[in-house]
């Protein structure tokens, strides 16, 4: 049974000073994302993303859909696409709002990747799908359904990684790293893609929140809707692998697979036994319940499914199966050094 971490050992205070006194701004310092390793750095290089073919992600929906109903659900593959401009196509193509198209998550423009999508076509024929023709994007089937699909309603993802350029002198150590954690699995971060390019979500969420805590600032009615989301978003995250980096550092070990830590929000901080762990009152902690964002729990340590590696001459084919709202990244951080190609 999964649980909230409380014990002393696990009630880690971040007490590095409050993040509203960093400039993310600065990209160039790299320490606002430096989370512990939990079996210590890797040194083993490696190269992800040179190629789109290169990461391969499908999502697992978990349901099948029923034949029958007002929603139409499209299982879509995408190349050098993002989610949200995918969903715009398919409104404009069939007449409706963007917000009467539903996906499960977001997925990453510089991969190939299969997901879900859902449109609200209420008492219509299916459109001729056919005629619809996307740069990068291909429709593999169409279903309808009952509900509409929203974000988080998918099971999780499917992943096949080919890592390149990785030196025969790393192989054991990487052979080792991934037999480890396919027992005792990974810190649970946010991948880097949370924050934003150029930690632009970030540099918004220290605005926005700074406003909400009750401060004064002037470019909050630049932030748009989608935008404020990824911003409370990229805060919660940051706070969340702040926390849960201490605990990394402080006892590894002693997490189970089933504990979990608080993605803050609305709850009372002096109620909360496990809300010293993020020591970042007042700022972005009160300006997140004033927002009226709701606290959630995480789990801390991820073990992966179906975890399999193959030396090729291209480099280190990894597989395996996360849930939904982990990240890829964050296991490929505890094998490699990496560096990321830009998508060709």
């Amino acid at each position: 049974m999964s649980r909230a971490m409380s014990s002393p050992q696990h009630d880690a205070i971040v007490a590095d000073g409050d993040v509203t006194d960093l400039d993310f701004s600065d990209t160039s310092n790299s320490s606002h994302l430096a989370w512990a390793y939990a079996i210590g750095r890797p040194s083993c290089s490696g190269i992800i993303r040179q190629f789109h073919d290169d990461f391969v992600v499908s999502e697992i929906l978990g349901f099948e859909p029923g034949g029958v109903g007002e929603h139409v659900y499209l299982e879509v593959e995408k190349c050098g696409v993002n989610t949200s401009w995918l969903a715009t196509q398919f409104a404009r193509f069939c007449g409706v709002r963007t917000r009467d198209i539903g996906y499960a998550g977001r997925k990453d423009r510089h991969a190939r990747t299969r997901q879900w999508f859902s449109c609200w076509l209420p008492g219509r024929k299916d459109p001729d799908w056919s005629a619809l023709a996307i740069d990068g994007a291909t429709i593999l089937r169409s279903i309808r359904h009952t509900h509409k699909l929203k974000r988080g309603r998918h099971e999780g993802n499917a992943f096949e990684v080919l890592v390149r350029e990785v030196p025969t002198s790393g192989l054991t150590e990487c052979m080792a790293r991934l037999s480890r954690l396919s027992e005792e699995g990974f810190p649970n971060y946010f991948g880097e893609q949370r924050f934003g390019r150029s930690l632009g979500n970030l540099q918004r969420a220290k605005i926005l929140l700074q406003v909400d805590s009750g401060n004064t600032a002037t470019n909050t009615r630049d932030i748009g809707r989608e935008d404020r989301g990824l911003a409370i978003s990229a805060a919660r995250a940051l706070m969340f692998n702040r926390a849960v980096s201490e605990m990394v550092n402080r006892a590894w070990h002693e997490i189970g697979a089933g504990e979990e830590a608080w993605l803050p929000g609305s709850y009372r901080y002096e109620d909360n036994p496990s809300a010293n762990q993020f020591g970042l009152i007042p700022a972005w902690f009160n300006g997140l319940k004033m927002l009226g964002v709701k606290a959630m729990r995480r789990p801390v340590k991820m073990i992966p499914r179906r975890l399999s590696w193959d030396v090729t001459d291209g480099g280190i084919k990894l597989s395996f199966e996360l849930p939904r709202g982990s990240y890829a990244t964050s296991l490929l951080r505890e094998l490699f050094d990496y560096r990321v190609a830009v998508a060709s």
